[in-house]
């Protein structure tokens, strides 16, 4: 019986190293591809070269994982994770609000 959980505790020890989760980095390294259908549609990718999301068309099927509906979430899963270690909160991304404050107040945004 020992010899069992030996040989299977063996198996999973050698097996968990070579197998690793897909991380939002590889979908965002990945080449952007409008796949072979002809159904197109707006879509934005990461261009690692460029460092930013770019629109293309997208084909409706297949082609790649470096595809985002929107500029926002492209920019959400891969400007950040790549090139920060630390996690940008999505407020760094919110659009700009100008508030009500008088005018000689002074304010900042990212």
């Amino acid at each position: 019986m020992l010899e069992k959980w030996v040989i299977l505790l063996f198996s999973v020890l050698t097996v968990l190293p070579n197998t690793r989760a897909e991380t939002p980095e590889d979908r965002c390294l990945e080449p952007v591809d409008q796949g072979p259908c002809q159904d197109f549609q707006i879509k934005w990718f990461w261009d690692e070269a460029d460092g930013q999301c770019k629109e293309f068309h997208y084909g409706g099927c297949l082609g790649t994982k470096n595809r985002f509906t929107t500029k926002q979430e492209c920019l959400k899963m891969c400007r950040y994770k790549l090139f920060n270690p630390v996690a940008v909160p999505d407020l760094c991304l919110l659009e700009v609000d100008h508030g009500h404050c008088p005018d000689d107040r002074k304010g900042q945004w990212w």
